[in-house]
């Protein structure tokens, strides 16, 4: 009885006000999360390494940082930027929910994805999380784990050291020291004797996650990748790059 009552309220409620993209507010005139204009800017990569993500050919991978065994993305960040913020520091839940399946389906098709035993978000410090009300990389996670059909151990990782956002910081040696021993493997059990699969909502110069990638090793998995919903994909030195990239 209570499920039909909330269906007719539902009803009632986009009879009166229709259902609007969370991004440009257009009317949604399917059961869509975003109008097509905007899930648009989430393109799926095409063409791409299935190790390291970027365009064919790949120059045997030359991009992957160490030590990760792979780096899947799911999109372009110059497209998804908007769409990241608005999930990231707008919180938007159900923008949220559009990236995790967008990330769910590339781990779905990547076969260095489906060779991780367990999945793990890339945590944040608690305070970090009380100032954001959440952890974006939680909900991603957890699409993640569910499309590959794998064990979710988030909370065998720790952030214990609180430090400068990343995205302050231009410089990839800057980045790596800034996050130098930040992390802490609470729980190693589900982890060791593992592949682990880390999500994060962006990856940039890849400090975070390698930094997370090496307390895990040291914890005792046997291997580490990374996948995220956008990089950069850009080319030459990190000092190079174009400082609105790195803004997450």
């Amino acid at each position: 009885m209570r499920t039909l009552a909330r269906r007719v309220s539902e009803a009632f409620l986009d009879a009166v006000w229709p259902p609007a993209c969370p991004l440009c507010q257009k009317p949604l005139e399917t059961a869509e999360r975003l109008c097509a204009s905007c899930a648009n800017q989430l393109a799926p990569l095409r063409d791409r390494c299935d190790r390291c993500s970027y365009p064919v050919p790949c120059r045997s991978c030359a991009n992957l940082p160490a030590p990760l065994t792979a780096l899947i993305a799911a999109a372009e960040y110059t497209r998804a930027r908007e769409l990241v913020f608005a999930y990231k520091y707008g919180r938007n839940r159900s923008i949220g929910r559009f990236l995790a399946g967008a990330l769910a389906e590339a781990v779905r098709q990547n076969p260095y994805a489906q060779r991780a035993d367990v999945v793990a978000a890339v945590p944040l410090h608690r305070a970090r999380e009380r100032e954001r009300a959440f952890n974006q990389s939680d909900l991603l996670a957890t699409a993640v784990a569910a499309a590959l059909g794998k064990p979710l151990a988030s909370a065998a990782l720790v952030r214990a050291r609180a430090t400068p956002r990343q995205a302050t910081i231009q410089s990839r040696a800057e980045r790596m020291a800034n996050v130098r021993g930040a992390f802490v493997v609470k729980d190693p059990g589900p982890l060791r004797g593992k592949a682990v699969l880390l999500v994060d909502d962006v990856i940039t110069t890849g400090a975070t996650v390698c930094a997370l990638s090496e307390a895990v090793l040291a914890a005792g998995a046997l291997a580490v990748s990374a996948a995220a919903v956008a990089h950069p994909f850009a080319s030459g030195p990190i000092e190079t790059y174009d400082p609105e990239i790195w803004t997450v």
